[in-house]
This record gives C-alpha cells, sequence and structure tokens, in this order.
C-alpha cells in the first residue's frame, strides 16, 4: 500500500510539471497573452485506483489541479462594426467641437495667446485704421468702422504665420532630401501649422459670403433651449417684445443721464463714431450718431462721450419729450 500510494503522488508531480512547462517558451520566460486570447480553467480529477479506501485516506490523490487551455476568440462581423460606428461618432464629435466658425479676431487671439498686443484704432473722417504688431511685425488696416479694421488686420496677421510655418516645413524637407518621406512633411504641417485655427476661421468665411448673398447661414451648435416651466413662460417667450413708451418712463427721467436714460427705454442700440471735426488737436469736435425706431439722432463733443451723451439727449427730447435737468446736460 505504501508503494502504491508513493507512485500516485510522484505521478500527480510529474503532471504538475508538465503544465508549467508548457506556459514557458523555449528561453523559460512565461508566455504573454493577446487581447483576443482568453484563458479558460478547467478542473478535472486525477485518475485514482479502483480502491476507493486508498483516495479516500491517502494524502495527495485525488486532488484537483488547473489546467490551461488557450482559446483564440476574435471578434463577430457585428461586433467590428458596431466599435467602427462608435469611434466614428466620437471623431465627428470631435471635429464637430474644434471646427467652430470663428473670425478673425478671435482666431487670432485663440493661436497667439494671452500675450498678445493690443489694437490701435485711429480714426480720420470716415474712415478707420486698426494697428497691431505680431512677432514684431506691424499689420494695419482701413475700413469703415473698427470691427471691419480690426477682421482685416486680424486675417493679414494669420495669413502670414500659417505661409510662415509652410515654408520652414518645405525648408526642412529640402535640407533633409530623399529622408524626409511625405508622411513627415505632412506630420510637420500638422505640428506646427494652426490648421484647426485656419479651418475655423475658413468656415466662418465661406458662411459669412454665404449671407452676403441672401442665404440664411444656422449656427453650427444650436443653442440648448431651457425647459419651461408652464406654458404662460412659453406663451410670454414667443411673444414679441412691445418697446417702452412715454408711460414707462421713470418719475427721475430728467435727472438721469441721457445715454442711461436711452438705454433703458430703447437697450442694446449701438453708437456710431463718425470721426471729428476741424484739423487742430485743442479744437478738435467728435461726432457721433444713433439710430433709434428709423430716426438718426447726431450729437458733438470735446469727446466721444460727450458727443454720445449729446446724441442720446437728442433722442430722449424727441421721441420721449425729456427735458433734463441743465446741470445734467453741462
Amino acid at each position: 500500500d505504501r508503494q502504491l500510494i508513493e507512485d500516485s503522488n510522484e505521478q500527480n508531480m510529474n503532471n504538475t510539471t508538465t503544465i508549467s512547462s508548457n506556459n514557458q517558451d523555449s528561453s523559460g520566460a512565461p508566455l504573454q497573452l493577446t487581447n483576443n486570447q482568453k484563458i479558460e480553467t478547467v478542473e478535472t480529477t486525477s485518475a485514482g485506483d479502483s480502491n476507493s479506501s486508498l483516495d479516500c485516506h491517502a494524502e495527495g490523490i485525488g486532488n484537483k489541479f488547473k489546467k490551461i487551455v488557450f482559446c483564440k476568440k476574435p471578434f463577430t462581423a457585428g461586433e467590428r462594426k458596431k466599435t467602427e460606428k462608435e469611434r466614428k461618432a466620437r471623431q465627428m464629435r470631435r471635429l464637430r467641437k474644434w471646427l467652430t466658425p470663428k473670425n478673425a479676431v478671435v482666431a487670432l487671439h485663440e493661436l497667439h495667446g494671452p500675450g498678445m498686443s493690443e489694437f490701435i484704432i485711429k480714426t480720420t473722417g470716415q474712415e478707420t485704421k486698426a494697428e497691431i504688431v505680431i512677432n514684431n511685425i506691424k499689420y494695419e488696416a482701413t475700413a469703415a468702422n473698427k470691427t471691419l479694421a480690426k477682421a482685416k488686420a486680424s486675417e493679414q496677421a494669420l495669413r502670414d504665420m500659417a505661409i510662415a510655418e509652410m515654408a520652414k516645413a518645405q525648408q526642412t524637407e529640402t535640407r533633409t532630401g530623399e529622408a524626409a518621406t511625405v508622411c513627415e512633411s505632412i506630420d510637420y504641417l500638422a505640428d506646427n501649422v494652426p490648421m484647426m485655427h485656419l479651418a475655423s476661421f475658413a468656415l466662418y468665411k465661406l458662411f459669412s459670403e454665404w449671407q452676403n448673398e441672401g442665404f440664411d447661414v444656422p449656427a453650427i451648435k444650436a443653442p440648448k433651449p431651457k425647459a419651461p416651466s408652464s406654458t404662460e413662460v412659453v406663451q410670454n417667450s414667443l411673444a414679441p417684445k412691445v418697446p417702452k413708451t412715454i408711460a414707462d418712463l421713470p418719475a427721475d427721467a430728467a435727472q438721469r443721464h441721457p445715454t442711461a436714460l436711452l438705454a433703458y427705454m430703447r437697450p442694446q442700440i449701438p453708437y456710431e463714431d463718425r470721426g471729428f471735426l476741424g484739423n487742430d488737436t485743442e479744437s478738435k469736435i467728435f461726432v457721433a450718431s444713433i439710430t433709434v425706431d428709423g430716426t438718426i439722432f447726431e450729437g458733438q463733443g470735446r469727446s466721444k462721450k460727450l458727443a454720445r451723451k449729446a446724441a442720446a439727449s437728442r433722442a430722449c427730447s424727441e421721441l420721449f419729450g425729456v427735458v433734463f435737468d441743465p446741470c445734467v446736460l453741462d
């Protein structure tokens, strides 16, 4: 009986040694599993002797051991299609977030960063000049108003920055000769040329041209509508806003600043600076105007602020019959 027990233990040890050797390569290093491999564990019972009393009382007989089986289970066609669809959807969401139409001023600010210099605005008669220095280069543009002048100057800066980076990429390819491949040139352009900023500005210019041709171009990112609390809120939001009348004037209208009173009665109406009169700096008179209810009101003053105040005073007096106190107009 003792000899039979020793033979059974020796057989179990040989089986365990065989399993561990199968999990190593020729150099003795353990095998690495790939992503598509799955380890299945199968429990089996060692073959015992016909004598059941030996199986129950002998140590090591009847013990369970694990056999490792490698099974390749690749993705099915349906799983691959679903994974590819989800990957493309994520890419489209990222592109939709990155490729938002932006004008030249915004694109230049994002590209240059917070250290960008400020615009210098100069108004001469009916023309406005905008100047800005980018990378020690001064860009200037003249337009009918300040917004257009800043946009033209920013577009010039974006153009020069993009062309300069493309020229650097071409010089790098020329120096390396045949060693530089097409893929390396494309990688250099992708890393150094601000393609995302240029693409956003290109979309903005394209949509602006369509709008100038009379087409209604909706925004790419539509605003998320807020959930209304009741039916009355929806009806009030859809109803057109009624402009304020003389009955809505505040009690202290005569003591209020003209620009503040006009902003209360007709909010969000911009002023337009029309330049100045005279060539002498000391006797220069600025001119400003504002259009309210289809009527243009013009004012003059020793500064732009006083010119806007005079235009607002005329608008409030003619539209709402306000007679300001002398201390307010002084």
